[in-house]
């Protein structure tokens, strides 16, 4: 079976940088695919031109599904090379 791929925003990040999956475009993804999150449920996450794999975990404190950090890591080294290849002119 493949890996549902659903929609993360990559700027809503709990306090342990983890990304919250509570945004319409996430919920609407999972929806149409009839993903149900369960702790430790492997997902692909995608957002314009970022694509990482990640894993559902519960937040306690915020009472949310979130994705563990080890794919926010990947997203932050995808942007920093992004930067390293086009740096801003000044």
């Amino acid at each position: 079976m493949n890996q549902a791929k659903v929609f993360a925003d990559f700027h809503n990040a709990d306090y342990k940088g983890r990304l919250r999956l509570n945004c319409t475009g996430t919920i609407s993804d999972l929806a149409y695919q009839k993903v149900l999150l369960q702790e430790g449920k492997n997902l692909m996450f995608y957002s314009e031109d970022v694509e990482v794999c990640g894993v559902v975990e519960y937040s306690t404190k915020e009472s949310i599904k979130v994705e563990f950090e080890f794919a926010m890591q990947k997203a932050q080294d995808f942007i920093n090379l992004q930067l390293a290849l086009n740096p801003t002119e000044k």
